[in-house]
């Protein structure tokens, strides 16, 4: 029985252990299996960095080309787990050491892709989900886990589509606190999109500090109210520091003494003079090194003969009293015929070097001035917006285009040319000189660069995008650094400055797209903040399937112009450094081959955003020989379907490209003009536009001026609707005699007066439109006659065109029936 007993044990025993084995065995593989799952989140968290590290050759250039760290490989994977970012969600602390724990899920987007449900930062490979990725919000900035976050950002959220009742918002619904800080108290505003929520500090951030923030649960009395509760945190900037203002220049250049040009020294490239002189093509270009070391290729020109050989049109700005004399010129080389061009008239920035002032230029299609504003500072993106106000964007004291200081705002002008309401960056950053666009609300799309020291010393940049309402909120923020590596960086561009954002626009479904120069394409980028998709660039950044025999290389001026399409200027500057000395051999040598026979062009894309196919539905390059704009340029679309061009800039050996053609869409030249350079002056524009314009004018009224020859000189700068001039003429102040009616044909008129030297006559002009209203006078201008002691006398020796002529009289009416006219 005993023996029984034990034998029952000991089978029981038996049973026992290997339940526990099965147990321990059951455990183990869960652990297995669970460690593979991990693993597997992991690598598919990391694995696409690696991935589009590589190139079209499974080659890549190295960390130091693209982003100027250097050290070893530990250094370089600090940096891209910086980049990566960790935190509370997502990480645990073993040894006083954070580690990775992967992301908390996955889940599928509209069209079935996976999507980071995490927030931390990484690669955005993968399509933006339309769900609500923030909790119950669809939008909040900055981002949860953000680094890099300026102190004086603002807090935003957004619930949905469904409008917000702002009586119902309350300061307290927002929670802050700064982790050396503290708390922070500020007021909680609602953006003029009726559907954002801003709450602004009181007091600014400190550097590098953890902020935390929570919207608190609101009391329901409100049905749309913003209530939902909603916690995330933040890390601010540890070495950031408040950009100083760019101010003017205290000293302008001197204004050049009349008949300054020197024709023998000056250039067009292949064009014909007025007086039938050619201008033989340029073939001599020399590189010279600014004092800011900033490489210009400039002309070495050969001689011109005859006078006023450089001319603007017929006129050389010395012959002016009321325009400077150091105005860029230029010359029409394809006249515009009636109907054939888009309305409006011409919109340019012109630049002119270090030695010369800078000016904004409106113009006509005969190449007439109609607007000039001058300026001391690089200067660019001059243009009229739906709003009715013209903007550009100056750099003041900043000696290069993309170098130096940036504005905090851009500068706008009402339709009379005063400054109007400023469009500014928020958060501390500084406008971009590359654009800005404003809708027809007053709502201003602007970006900003964004350099920050890495922790090896180091700078690095990406890009920030805002939209900004009429109350100076930050409607919505994009910042590259929560969606990019320096792994990324290095997989999708070749050159140091992957995320170079040159324009930005809306698009009709309520989101964004934004150029991205050096990775040579574009993102589309969701209202949530998420990137939707990558078009174009190389193929690790490319998400389509682009249905074009040419690749785009280092383009500009990304437009929108919708139903899926959009417009782009391909430099395609294939002869950059960069891409000709690229450590990836296949890469080099496409760009060699193709930088022999370079061209650049203006291009617009079909895409099916659901299939991923891009199809090429429009090109213009110029015929029979390319032109080619190394650097900068735009194509805009007319509500006629012509395209404007504006072909940038270009270097050794080639041609300076004119600075606007206008084409139609079939491919017809319509409308070309060019620059005309000189010893110290290299114009150039950064873009040129055609757009509607009407403006009374600059200061109420024209302007007038009698010179020391006795001219009477008049214009009204910017003024549209001024047809004729009528010539008043007196012994006495004011002067009431009708002396003439003339056409207006240029910017500035004249008409000699015979007796202004020798007696004391007062003459005043009055501008009228084209059913001969008053549309303003000017000021009174004696003749050189009243200072000199002269006597009496009204006659003119004629106007330039017709000398012999002589002017009229009765008082100071106006003649009735027909004016008479003299077309000057």
């Amino acid at each position: 029985m005993g023996d029984g007993n034990v034998d029952g044990r000991e089978a029981a025993g038996g049973e026992d252990q290997a339940n526990h084995n099965h147990r321990r065995c059951s455990k183990r593989l869960w652990v297995f299996i669970l460690l593979l799952a991990f693993l597997n989140v992991v690598l598919a968290d990391r694995t696409p960095s690696k991935t589009r590290r590589k190139s079209r050759n499974g080659k890549s250039s190295t960390a130091e080309e693209l982003t100027g760290f250097s050290g070893g490989s530990q250094r370089k994977k600090e940096i891209g787990d910086l980049l990566r970012g960790d935190g509370e969600k997502g990480t645990k602390r073993r040894g006083g050491k954070r580690q990775h724990r992967g992301p908390r899920g996955r889940r599928r987007g509209a069209r079935g892709h996976k999507v980071k449900r995490g927030y931390g930062r990484g690669s955005s490979a993968q399509p933006s989900s339309p769900d609500k990725l923030f909790g119950p919000y669809e939008y909040v900035h900055p981002r949860p886990k953000a680094q890099f976050v300026s102190p004086a950002t603002t807090i935003g959220f957004r619930e949905g589509s469904s409008p917000v009742d702002g009586s119902s918002l309350r300061d307290d619904m927002v929670s802050v606190r700064g982790s050396t800080s503290g708390t922070h108290q500020g007021k909680i505003r609602l953006a003029d999109d009726g559907l954002t929520a801003v709450f602004v500090p009181d007091e600014p951030f400190h550097n590098g500090e953890r902020v935390r923030v929570r919207l608190q649960q609101g009391d329901g009395s409100a049905k749309d109210t913003l209530a939902p509760q909603y916690k995330w945190y933040f890390e601010t900037s540890s070495t950031w520091e408040p950009w100083a203002d760019v101010e003017p220049h205290t000293q302008p250049p001197a204004q050049p003494p009349a008949g300054w040009y020197k024709p023998s020294s000056s250039r067009v490239q292949g064009q014909q003079t007025g007086g039938g002189d050619t201008l033989e093509k340029v073939d001599d270009w020399h590189l010279t090194r600014t004092d800011d070391g900033v490489d210009e290729w400039v002309v070495q020109p050969e001689g011109l003969q005859g006078p006023d050989s450089v001319v603007t049109d017929g006129e050389s700005w010395s012959f002016y009293e009321l325009a400077p004399r150091d105005l860029p010129q230029w010359r029409v080389t394809r006249k515009a015929t009636e109907g054939e061009t888009g309305e409006g008239l011409i919109f340019v920035a012109v630049n002119q070097g270090h030695e010369r002032n800078h000016y904004l230029i409106i113009m006509t299609d005969e190449g007439q001035l109609v607007y000039f504003r001058q300026s001391n500072g690089t200067i660019s993106d001059f243009r009229p917006h739906p709003d009715g106000n013209l903007s550009y964007i100056d750099k003041g004291t900043a000696p290069h285009f993309d170098r130096g200081g940036d504005p905090k705002c851009a500068t706008t002008l009402s339709p009379e040319y005063q400054p109007s309401t400023s469009y500014c960056m928020q958060h501390d950053y500084r406008v971009d000189p590359h654009g800005i666009q404003i809708s027809r609300d007053g709502r201003a799309l602007m970006l900003a660069k964004d350099t920050q020291t890495m922790p090896n010393g180091t700078k690095a940049r990406g890009f920030v995008l805002q939209e900004v309402d009429t109350q100076g909120l930050v409607m919505f923020e994009f910042r590259s650094w929560d969606h990019f590596t320096i792994d990324d960086g290095q997989a999708m561009s070749h050159h140091g400055d992957p995320w170079h954002a040159n324009s930005a626009d809306w698009t009709d479904d309520e989101h964004y797209v934004v150029n991205l120069r050096n990775a040579g394409g574009v993102i589309k980028i969701a209202r949530s903040g998420d990137i939707v998709w990558r078009w174009g660039g190389t193929d690790s950044f490319n998400q389509f399937a682009i249905n074009d025999t040419d690749s785009v290389i280092d383009p500009h001026d990304v437009r929108w112009l919708g139903s899926g399409r959009f417009s782009l200027f391909d430099n395609h500057n294939c002869c950059h450094a960069e891409h000709v000395g690229s450590s990836d051999k296949r890469w080099a040598a496409d760009a060699k081959q193709c930088c022999s026979q370079p061209f650049s062009r203006a291009v617009e894309y079909q895409l099916d955003e659901d299939t991923k196919r891009a199809t090429k539905v429009f090109e213009y390059r110029n015929s029979p020989q390319d032109y080619l704009g190394m650097i900068t340029g735009n194509v805009q679309t007319l509500d006629n379907g012509n395209r404007v061009i504006s072909w940038g800039l270009s270097q050794r050996p080639h041609p300076s490209p004119p600075f606007i053609t206008e084409v139609t869409a079939a491919g017809e030249k319509v409308f070309e003009a060019r620059f005309i350079e000189a010893d110290d002056s290299r114009p150039a524009t950064y873009r040129a536009f055609r757009f509607p314009w009407q403006s009374p004018g600059e200061g109420g009224s024209p302007q007038a001026k009698c010179s020391p020859q006795g001219r009477l000189h008049f214009a009204w700068n910017g003024a549209t609707e001024v047809r004729k001039w009528m010539i008043m003429i007196g012994d006495s102040n004011p002067p009431k005699q009708h002396l003439m009616t003339v056409s207006k044909v240029r910017f500035e008129q004249w008409v000699p007066m015979k007796n202004a030297l020798s007696a004391c006559e007062f003459y005043m002009v009055e501008a009228l439109d084209a059913d001969d209203h008053a549309l303003g006078t000017s000021d009174v201008v004696p003749s050189p006659g009243c200072r000199d002691g002269g006597g009496g006398g009204m006659t003119v020796s004629g106007v330039r065109g017709f000398e012999g002529q002589t002017g009229g009289s009765g008082g100071n009416k106006r003649p009735k029936g027909p004016v008479q006219e003299r077309d000057q």
